[in-house]
């Protein structure tokens, strides 16, 4: 399979997806402080509808969360608790899904497939901590298939890249993406705000 295609959309003129970026941006100011962290947002859009399937920033949920990985675990919550609210049963809206898990609770589902995700900068292919990045969640919930072969993901929209501030190899989500068959898109005319609001609570880097 060819790698995916990657986009780059100008700056002028606006577009929704310009909009849904600038939706994002307004949830990366709302970050727990963090000075050894980046803060971003994210969203999962339909793209027949525009609407806002779910949504997320960094450290919105407890621990050491990226925004893509809070948007997504919500996003399961949401779908899983629907399903258990059917059968009767109790399910946690915040449950951190494990490798293999996600295809399970998507069965029978009847929602949107083919989702957008939008985050002010590119996925995470590297963490510090050890913990999971959100290029293996996002390649993950792009390997949920639905009815007629649709994947649960489809195209990723970034504001930004990752500097080598904490990951000095650099970040290469790009590439895992495409080769993953989803599309990458980058938004432009909003790189320098989705910078500056994911280094908002940053020591200025040393030049």
């Amino acid at each position: 399979m060819a790698p995916a295609e990657v986009h780059h959309l100008p700056a002028t003129p606006s577009t929704p997806h310009h909009t849904h970026l600038q939706h994002a941006l307004s949830l990366a100011r709302l970050c727990p402080r963090s000075t050894t962290a980046f803060s971003v947002g994210a969203l999962l859009v339909s793209p027949t509808s525009s609407a806002i399937i779910s949504d997320g920033y960094s450290r919105e949920l407890p621990g050491n969360t990226h925004a893509e990985e809070c948007c997504l675990r919500k996003f399961y919550g949401t779908v899983a608790a629907a399903k258990a609210a059917a059968t009767g049963n109790l399910e946690p809206k915040d449950v951190d899904y494990q490798d293999g898990q996600v295809q399970s609770i998507f069965e029978g589902y009847t929602g949107e497939w083919e989702l957008d995700l939008y985050t002010t900068m590119v996925p995470c292919s590297k963490r510090m901590s050890g913990l999971r990045t959100c290029l293996d969640r996002i390649v993950e919930a792009s390997k949920v298939i639905g009815p007629e072969g649709k994947r649960l993901i489809k195209r990723v929209f970034c504001g930004c890249g990752e500097d080598d501030r904490f990951v000095k190899e650099g970040n290469w989500a790009e590439g895992i993406l495409r080769e993953a068959g989803i599309e990458v898109w980058w938004v432009g005319g909003l790189e320098n705000e989705c910078r500056n609001v994911a280094e908002m609570w940053l020591e200025k880097k040393a030049e």
